[in-house]
């Protein structure tokens, strides 16, 4: 899937490539959870899918994830990888002794 931000910046989606950034991919299956946003961030998420940037809200949000971690300075990258793959874990975790 491919997104253009600002008509300038192009991101393209690389679930299956091994990357800097593939702790942001949505190749594992992942539970739904509920995210409450006020009104503001709603309408730019609906802006991003009225300009052709993301096909839902969803992906706009998907799209900001990834613009945010790839403006990460390279020092702080290795922490937020860390922290996000402990949250991944502990999700793991809860999800197994669910079954």
């Amino acid at each position: 899937m491919k997104y253009k931000v600002d008509g300038e910046i192009e991101i393209t989606s690389d679930v299956g490539k091994s990357n800097d950034n593939k702790n942001l991919d949505k190749s594992n299956f992942s539970r739904k959870t509920t995210l409450s946003i006020d009104s503001r961030t709603k309408n730019k998420l609906q802006t991003m899918v009225l300009m052709g940037d993301a096909p839902t809200q969803k992906d706009g949000f998907e799209v900001a994830m990834r613009l945010y971690y790839d403006n990460l300075p390279d020092d702080r990258k290795p922490m937020f990888n860390m922290l996000y793959n402990s949250l991944e874990k502990r999700d793991e975790l809860a999800d197994s002794k669910r079954k």
